[in-house]
Order: structure tokens, then sequence, then C-alpha cells
């Protein structure tokens, strides 16, 4: 047998963990803003949308970070610093997108 086919998918890593449910719901909006050509989203955008379900009512933006850290180590998603107009250097660090 191929030693390929025995190697796990670290891109599937996500689908069996226990926050599972959390990544999935940030990689269905990402992918709804994808297949509308919007390929760079704001934190707030992602989080606004998540608090819109009663399950993440309670959700908080370092969550929504820990979480994207997490999607980005496992390969679902690519960050991209977003290099418009800022006022601060706190402002610049903040201001990341993320593109599916």
């Amino acid at each position: 047998m191929n030693e390929q086919l025995l190697k796990p998918i670290q891109e599937a890593t996500y689908l069996t963990v226990s926050n599972a449910w959390r990544y999935r719901s940030i990689l269905r909006y990402v992918y709804l803003q994808h297949e509308r050509l919007r390929y760079y989203i704001v934190l707030e955008e992602i989080l606004q949308f998540l608090k819109q379900d009663l399950h993440f009512r309670e959700y908080t933006e370092e969550q929504l970070l820990q979480d994207l850290d997490q999607l980005v180590s496992w390969k679902n998603l690519i960050p991209r610093q977003d290099t418009g107009r800022v006022s601060s250097i706190e402002e610049f660090k903040k201001r990341k997108s993320v593109i599916s």
C-alpha cells in the first residue's frame, strides 16, 4: 500500500476535535464569502456573523483569535495582513484578514 494513503490529512483535523462545531461555523462563513468572491474577511465580520447564532452569544474575540490561529496551523486558512491606512501600531497588528 502507498505510504501516502496512511498519513493523516492535517486539513481535516478540525472535524474530529471537541470544538468542531465552532471551526465548522467559521469555515462555513469563510466559504460563503469565498463564493461571493470576497477573499479578504476581517475579524469583526466573522465575530458579528457568529454572534447571530445562540450558540455563540458568549463567544469572545479572544476565542475567535484562538480558533483562527488553530485553523491556520491546520492549514485550513491563510492569514494576510491588511496593509490599509492605520493610525497606530496596535490597529495595524489587529487588522488581520483571512483568506480561504
